[in-house]
C-alpha cells in the first residue's frame, strides 16, 4: 500500500498540484486507518476469549539510522504499531511484556 501511494504522491509532486497531493496523502491515511480496524475485528473474532500479548518494542533498537536515511520514518511505524494495540485493546484483553526472552519461550 505504502509503495503504490509513494509513486502516486511522486507523480503528483512533480506535476506541482499541492491539492491533489493532499488529497493523495488522507486518501492514503484512510487507507492505513481501514486496514488497522479490519486487522484488529478479524484477529478479536477469530480469537474472542483470549489474551493479546503484545511485545513492547523500541523501534531504535530495531532499525538503524544508516538503513532509514535522513528521511527517517521511525515515527510512523510506532505510531501505526501502536494503533493496532490500541484498537485491539479497546474490545478485547491485551497485556504489553517485555521483549527480551520472548523468542525463546
Amino acid at each position: 500500500m505504502k509503495i503504490v501511494y509513494e509513486g502516486r504522491k511522486a507523480i503528483v509532486q512533480s506535476k506541482g498540484k499541492r491539492c491533489l497531493y493532499e488529497k493523495c496523502v488522507r486518501k492514503e491515511g484512510n487507507r492505513v486507518r481501514n486496514f488497522i480496524n479490519k486487522l484488529a475485528s478479524q484477529l478479536i473474532r477469530t480469537f474472542p476469549t483470549t489474551l493479546h500479548i503484545f511485545e513492547d518494542l523500541k523501534k531504535e533498537d530495531m532499525i538503524s539510522r544508516d538503513r532509514l536515511g535522513r528521511r527517517g520514518g521511525r515515527g510512523m511505524l510506532e505510531h501505526r504499531r501502536k494503533t493496532i494495540h490500541g484498537r485491539i485493546g479497546e474490545r478485547a484483553l491485551t497485556e504489553g511484556v517485555p521483549a527480551r526472552n520472548t523468542t525463546r519461550t
